[in-house]
């Protein structure tokens, strides 16, 4: 489901399905460690700034923070307003379907869905949430100023100190920008058709989104005409 690469290149950290994180050697494809742990779907996957640990998230909206070279869990906690349990279909809606530490290496965000009134139909709102790497404690949840159903599909902070979240799904795609602290964006773009995922460019201008209907669209920031 997930995949990230080491600040240094040299190793490669995957999440799947079988609640295994596994890190890999990118110069031959051999397996280095499994991390074990979760107890339901690995969703997202990523390395710390300083490449001696990394973080994954899961189906439960549950964070392990690992230490790389020894394999062991340093730090667990859980984004629980971004998992529910639906008792009507009997199933968890929930995951971080995206994950992005800062530059600093002091905060995580996770991506996902919160308010869900159907786990079926996946029926909710999109939201971003940071938690500090030091305490584990949640420090904001960004949420859509209206009522925009769908779910957060990606997520980045950029240097200029806001951060970008992806959201697709019934509301179709919007790309939105939050300030640090603040629950309400100050600035959101409506992208063609609903999209699932986002990558911020090393040149941090350009925003790529992969869409529902085949398509990878580039759409690029500039500051408004003067």
């Amino acid at each position: 489901r997930s995949v990230a690469v080491s600040p240094d290149n040299q190793l490669l950290v995957s999440g799947g399905n079988d609640r295994l994180v596994k890190l890999w050697n990118m110069a031959d494809g051999s397996l280095v460690r499994e991390f074990a742990g979760h107890e339901s779907h690995v969703y997202s996957v990523a390395f710390h700034p300083d490449g001696q640990r990394l973080l994954s998230c899961d189906h439960q909206m549950n964070l392990f923070e690992w230490n790389v070279a020894g394999g062991e869990p340093t730090r667990k906690f859980q984004a629980a307003d971004l998992q529910k349990y639906d008792k009507t279909f009997h199933a968890i809606i929930g995951g971080a379907r995206d994950m992005a530490i800062d530059a600093e290496g002091k905060h995580v965000a996770v991506s996902g869905i919160t308010n869900v009134s159907n786990a079926f139909a996946g029926v909710g709102n999109p939201a971003i949430e940071v938690f500090s790497l030091e305490t584990g404690e949640s420090v904001v949840k960004h949420l859509a100023k209206e009522d925009v159903k769908g779910c957060g599909w990606g997520v980045a902070f950029h240097p200029e100190q806001f951060t970008i979240g992806l959201s697709g799904g019934g509301g179709g795609g919007l790309l939105f920008f939050w300030k640090p602290g603040e629950k309400d964006e100050f600035h959101k773009f409506k992208l063609p058709n609903t999209a699932r995922g986002m990558s911020l460019a090393p040149d941090q201008l350009t925003i790529a989104t992969a869409h529902a209907d085949g398509n990878l669209r580039l759409t690029k920031m500039a500051a408004k005409p003067a």
